[in-house]
């Protein structure tokens, strides 16, 4: 599933940024990658393509988002947590860092259920 956030205030059109996901073999997981054109960026192009894709892997039944990103990205890491994604280390690469959210809301403990009557 893929995508574009695409630019209409000129004739051109032009894609400004595209956000993506790719199924694990799991079939409950996927793996999603966002990318937003620099003069974009900081303008919630990001925010809104992930909104999107989380959204979509959601009412397909999928359970968790995973995205690989560079340690040293801080623009898109604090993009994730803002999201909800925790960060980890990669085991692979120590340059990297796997964010990794729950698409599944969590039921409700006894007193958020409490609250909620």
């Amino acid at each position: 599933m893929a995508f574009v956030a695409i630019d209409t205030t000129d004739e051109l059109h032009e894609i400004r940024g595209i956000s993506r996901y790719t199924c694990n073999p799991d079939g409950k997981t996927a793996e999603f990658g966002v990318i937003v054109e620099d003069a974009w960026q900081g303008r919630g192009v990001g925010h809104v393509l992930m909104q999107a894709i989380e959204e979509t892997a959601r009412a397909r039944g999928l359970t968790e988002l995973i995205g690989l990103v560079l340690k040293d990205n801080d623009e898109m890491g604090e993009l994730m947590r803002k999201r909800g994604y925790a960060p980890h280390r990669d085991e692979d690469d120590p340059g990297v860092l796997r964010y990794i959210k729950p698409l599944v809301e969590p039921a409700p403990g006894p007193l958020e259920a409490a609250a909620a009557e």
